[in-house]
């Protein structure tokens, strides 16, 4: 095996880095939580109702500990893509708000229940 062979050390992974005892050289290859996010992302599709089965127009619908988000149309419906095993804030002036978990799903049907509280004031 060649010098430079022999010089090179290649380690990937998260912030890894190589030092030899006879190599100079040192890599560090970092990598971000949004390149991990990325390489692991899937499309959900949903819809958000009330009570009464009506669609509700501009739900903000999050993914939990990111910026990652979007708002229900016209008819309630939405997509988003999420990482795998993400968990979903979804919530609107008026309602309660709801955590759900997305693991191993493709479509949710979300039914948001009024918030008595916010009704009160």
């Amino acid at each position: 095996m060649g010098n430079a062979l022999k010089q090179l050390a290649v380690i990937a992974g998260l912030g890894s880095m190589a030092l030899f005892a006879d190599c100079p050289y040192a890599l560090a290859l970092p990598t971000s939580p949004e390149a991990t996010l990325q390489a692991q992302m899937r499309s959900l599709a949903g819809r958000v109702v009330d009570s009464k089965n009506e669609p509700i127009p501009g739900v903000n619908i999050l993914v939990k500990g990111t910026t990652i988000g979007t708002v229900t149309d016209f008819d309630g419906n939405f997509t988003l893509e999420v990482p795998e095993g993400a968990t979903l804030e979804v919530s609107f002036i008026g309602y309660k708000s709801q955590s759900v978990a997305t693991a191993g799903l493709t479509s949710l049907n979300i039914v948001l229940e009024e918030d008595a509280e916010d009704l009160d004031e």
